[in-house]
């Protein structure tokens, strides 16, 4: 049984050959991974592991050049193709993405969210890059799309209180 024939027989409820893998890290462990394996190549790493998916995040981004502005804090912040605005902060191990800005956060209506024109610009996406993807890893379980559909949505709104407000 071949990657994508396990895959697919675990989500149909029949009996693989043995358990479907998948495997997502951040950065700094893909680094120590990379040391520990001798290599500079994820695909590598997923081959000796026996990881039976491949992950791309999102077709490449082949749009206009998103803007950078300085944040009141002083700090860069970068424009995601979904609108969203973030900031890079240091963790004590590595960077990571902490959102500033979110496109929806002032709509508070159906009736705004109706009018709301700004959503991503499906054109601005090389979507020739999902097949060439799907080509490269023609016997694995392909995931297109991180983070998932929650995750995205949270880009779009605060689902959380802002600092210091105790009301709606």
């Amino acid at each position: 049984m071949n990657s994508k024939e396990r895959v697919r027989a675990a989500i149909e409820h029949r009996q693989p050959d043995r358990c479907a893998s998948t495997m997502q890290c951040v950065e700094t462990a893909w680094e120590k991974l990379k040391k520990h394996f001798g290599t500079r190549d994820i695909d590598t790493i997923l081959e000796k592991l026996a990881i039976d998916t491949r992950i791309m995040d999102l077709p490449p981004y082949i749009g206009p050049e998103l803007p950078r502005v300085t944040g009141s804090t002083g700090e860069t912040e970068y424009t995601h193709p979904f609108g969203y605005r973030y900031v890079h902060k240091w963790n004590g191990v590595e960077y990571n993405e902490h959102p500033v800005y979110f496109p929806l956060q002032k709509v508070e209506t159906l009736k705004e969210l109706e009018k709301f024109q700004d959503w991503p610009n499906p054109d601005h996406f090389d979507y020739e890059a999902v097949k060439r993807f799907c080509d490269r890893h023609g016997d694995k379980a392909i995931r297109v799309g991180w983070p998932g559909p929650y995750q995205v949505f949270t880009y779009f709104c605060r689902v959380y209180p802002a600092a210091g407000r105790t009301g709606p």
